[in-house]
């Protein structure tokens, strides 16, 4: 998912959410989540944004049967991985 910026077209933020097996869960495969917001919006919530579009594509995809791949969706810090 890619964010632009209204009147310029500017990318200003960007999000990936890839399927992975943690071991800290059992190895359970979930949508491991990240996103990366520029610095001159970081104060318009568009990370919040993100997540919450995110989590109802991938919840949409559960339901509706298309992909049931993946158990959740995880936003850890990677040291944790």
């Amino acid at each position: 998912m890619v964010c632009r910026e209204n009147k310029t077209g500017d990318i200003v933020a960007v999000r990936t959410a890839v399927k992975m097996a943690v071991p800290r869960l059992l190895n359970n495969v979930v949508y491991y989540y990240r996103h990366f917001v520029a610095e001159a919006v970081r104060r318009k919530h568009i990370g919040t944004d993100l997540v919450i579009a995110s989590r109802l594509h991938l919840n949409q995809q559960f339901v509706s049967g298309v992909d049931r791949s993946a158990n959740g969706f995880l936003r850890l810090p990677k040291a944790l991985f």
